[in-house]
């Protein structure tokens, strides 16, 4: 692709490759051919899975920015990765300057941290607290730990549960006591079956 200064770029790349095939180099030169383009560095957003990613990428394009603003060599090596050939050393450095003026606004982020940002920003419309917030791995075990804790309590504190011995095979059974009676003069007695007989009458 030959690019020129201020000429349309597309309005979305992405880059699908292993590791260590140069994606922070292409993001890097992507962002710095939107900055060449006019685009202002709270403009462009520049994504990725993991926060040492997002680092690497915003520490690579104000390094290559900084030696090409220093060195004319570096100035037209850069200029030939970006395919800007007419872009010389001033002109990197303003976008320099530019760029460290309004490194608060920078876009360089996570997936999860972009959504998280929206989301803040339109929480009353999506029915979220106002102080809401993402859970770090820490808590999400602690509130996990608290939750099984609370539904165990809860669960004993509402229901009876009787163990049983489990019975050994062949043991002899073991049943009620069996119910006193009164016979005609009075007196208490006990009705029991024998094994092997019939129940008493």
């Amino acid at each position: 692709m030959t690019f020129t200064q201020g000429s349309p770029l597309p309005r979305a790349t992405f880059i699908r490759a292993s590791a260590g095939t140069g994606k922070t180099f292409q993001l890097s030169n992507r962002y710095l051919r939107l900055l060449l383009a006019g685009q202002r560095p709270d403009s462009i957003l520049a994504s990725t899975f993991t926060r040492k990613a997002a680092g690497e990428i915003l520490e690579r394009v104000i390094q290559r920015l900084a030696r090409a603003a220093a060195s004319s060599a570096e100035a037209t090596d850069l200029a030939g990765h970006l395919d800007a050939q007419q872009v010389e050393r001033p002109e990197f450095a303003r976008l320099l300057r530019d760029l460290l003026r309004r490194l608060d606004r920078c876009r360089i982020s996570t997936l999860d941290s972009y959504y998280g940002q929206l989301a803040r920003t339109y929480c009353l419309e999506l029915g979220l607290p106002p102080a809401w917030s993402i859970l770090d791995e820490a808590k999400i075990a602690e509130f996990r730990s608290e939750a099984i804790r609370r539904t165990l309590a809860e669960g004993f504190a509402g229901s009876s549960f009787i163990c049983w011995p489990r019975a050994k095979p062949n043991a002899p059974s073991v049943s009620s006591p069996p119910t006193p009676s009164r016979n005609s003069t009075g007196s208490s007695s006990t009705a029991r079956a024998r094994p092997g007989h019939d129940s008493p009458i």
